[in-house]
């Protein structure tokens, strides 16, 4: 469904997200590439001595690199693994490139679990967590689905809901 793959384990539930492959996943590595080149010609500029068109070159390439981090995140692959005995979601994002990042998360930290239309994209499921000194944060658990895949997401929406003990699991009007 979207882009998880959904396995039951004894005692766990698993959402798994396969690569993405196709043009999506090469933005990152080409706009890395780009920054490089702009690394490269600013080296250049400041030779010859043209320091300001160096210094923008410089800045274009940072803000090529953040968005490449940025997009390898979130195009990366994600694992969410529910633990029913400890009573805890463990959220892994996993980036093609980098280090990846964990988020365990107790269930009584869950605030919310939403379905979400994703701009242009299908639907989504999101959870809304507190985290330390009671910092809201937010991430996507499935992304991609399609309309035809609505009775599938409206499930997993509410197994995911009732597994941490939300309540109200009926359908936003």
């Amino acid at each position: 469904m979207g882009d998880v793959l959904l396995t039951s384990e004894p005692g766990r539930l698993v959402l798994t997200t396969a690569r993405s492959t196709g043009v999506r996943s090469l933005g990152p590595s080409l706009m890395q590439a780009l920054a490089i080149g702009a690394a490269l010609l600013a080296a250049s500029l400041v030779l010859d001595e043209h320091l300001l068109a160096a210094l923008l070159l410089v800045g274009v390439g940072l803000v090529l690199l953040v968005t490449a981090s940025r997009l390898d995140v979130r195009e990366g692959r994600r694992r969410v693994v529910l633990h029913f005995a400890s009573e805890l979601l463990r959220l892994e994002l996993l980036p093609r490139s980098g280090r990846p990042i964990h988020h365990d998360i107790p269930f009584d930290d869950v605030l919310s679990i939403d379905l979400v239309e994703e701009a242009e994209r299908g639907f989504g499921i999101r959870i809304w967590w507190k985290g330390p000194k009671d910092a809201e944060h937010t991430e996507l658990l499935v992304r991609r689905a399609q309309p035809e895949e609505g009775a599938a997401l409206h499930r997993v929406w509410r197994m995911l809901r009732n597994a941490v003990g939300l309540d109200g699991t009926e359908l936003p009007d």
